[in-house]
């Protein structure tokens, strides 16, 4: 609002209009790293254990048909 009003009176408002389109091309940047450095670990952790899960699931079978056959 500050840089439109000031862009306007000096009648560069098509500099400060990109100026401030470029803060907030980095601005959103920095927020999707961010974002991006969080969600992976808890990503990791989660195919983790969805693959622990039927790692699991298949072995406790195997024994269990293994058990059956004796």
């Amino acid at each position: 609002t500050q840089m439109v009003r000031v862009g306007e009176e000096t009648g560069t408002l098509d500099t400060y209009l990109g100026q401030a389109a470029d803060y907030y091309e980095e601005e959103l940047d920095y927020r999707i790293r961010a974002m991006t450095s969080l969600i992976e670990p808890v990503m990791t952790v989660a195919i983790g254990l969805v693959v622990g899960f039927i790692a699991v699931s298949l072995i406790s079978a195997m024994y269990g048909l293994v058990g059956a056959l004796k």
